[in-house]
Parts: structure tokens; sequence; C-alpha cells
């Protein structure tokens, strides 16, 4: 075995090798630009700017995304927004919880 991958390597590179290895080279390195992308901080969205605000009884995430969120937007995008900052699920919400409120 060692023999014939000893005169395998001697062998000048075909086309098909070369566009094999190419191809690997080509996909491993797509694959560790979209790691880097992903885990690296440029390749995340700049944070926003938020405050900390703290669930009240009866609060809900329209009030608070309409009392405490940036003027005139829109209250559905606030809400949806908190919902990902604050990573819910849904729209529930407790009194005493702290939650990131987007500013802009």
């Amino acid at each position: 075995m060692y023999t014939r991958i000893s005169r395998r390597l001697n062998q000048p590179m075909t086309v098909i090798d070369l566009v094999r290895y190419t191809a690997i080279t080509l996909a491993l390195t797509v694959l560790a630009l979209s790691i880097i992308q992903e885990t690296h901080p440029l390749g995340a969205q700049p944070p926003c700017p938020a405050t900390q605000v703290v669930v009240q009884e009866g609060d809900t995430l329209w009030g608070l995304a309409r009392d405490h969120g940036p003027l005139g937007a829109d209250p559905r995008q606030v809400v949806s927004r908190i919902r990902e900052m604050n990573r819910l699920d849904g729209c529930l919400i407790h009194p005493g919880q702290v939650l990131l409120v987007p500013q802009s």
C-alpha cells in the first residue's frame, strides 16, 4: 500500500485532481468565512440603543413599545424588536421582569 501511495504522490497532478482539490478548497473557504461572519463582532449587527424597563402589573408589550419605544415608531415593529432583543417566544410578560426596549 505504501508503494502505491508513494508512486501516486510522485506522479504529476491530473486535471481531475486539480478540479477536486480546487472544489474542496473553495468549499472549505466558504465554510470558514461563513463561520467567521457569524461569530466575529464585525459580522454582527451593531447593538441598538436600549433602555431597561421593569414590567409592572398590567403592562403589555404593546404598551411598553408605545410608552418607552422610539417616538413615532410603529408599535408593531417595536414589539417585534422587544421580543427579539429579550429572546421572548411569545407575548407573555410577568411583573418584575426586566426587559430591554429599543430606543431607535
